[in-house]
């Protein structure tokens, strides 16, 4: 009889123990999840965001899921929104960031000079939509390169 309880008492115990152990599981894998996608959308925050900096010109595509960005008017950097990923093309690079996006609010210098001053790029992370403002202020001389190259 109290082997019989014992046994009863210890299997109560370790299913209670296998039950945690599973939720705890769940939770883990939700949790790292959610911090990969954080974790690709604050790298393609990153990397755009210096792209952006570091370029002579941002011009956009008229389907509004490409952006191409020229680095010193010679490098070319393109960044191609889908809805399940981002592709970025520099050369024979390319990187994907597994965060969705649009881009969309895109605004000019003006009609004359097709050049982007600033754009959002909507970023799909964890079932929420983050729009991301990207802002370029051009100097004289790559706004005088621009005109003379239209």
């Amino acid at each position: 009889m109290e082997l019989m309880i014992g046994l009863l008492i210890s299997s109560v115990v370790i299913t209670i123990v296998y039950y945690a152990l599973i939720v705890f599981n769940n939770q883990w894998i939700n949790y790292q999840s959610k911090s990969k996608q954080r974790n690709e959308y604050l790298l393609l925050k990153k990397t755009m965001g210096m792209d952006i900096d570091n370029a002579s010109a941002v011009t956009d595509s008229s389907d509004e899921r490409t952006l191409t960005i020229f680095v010193n008017f010679q490098q070319r950097i393109q960044y191609q929104a889908g809805n399940s990923h981002v592709i970025r093309v520099s050369g024979e690079q390319v990187d994907t960031f597994y965060c969705g996006g649009s881009i969309s609010g895109v605004q000019y210098i003006n009609d004359s000079i097709k050049l982007v001053t600033s754009f959002f790029l909507n970023v799909n992370v964890n079932k929420g939509n983050i729009p991301l403002l990207f802002n370029k202020e051009y100097t004289a001389k790559e706004l005088m390169k621009a005109a003379i190259s239209e």
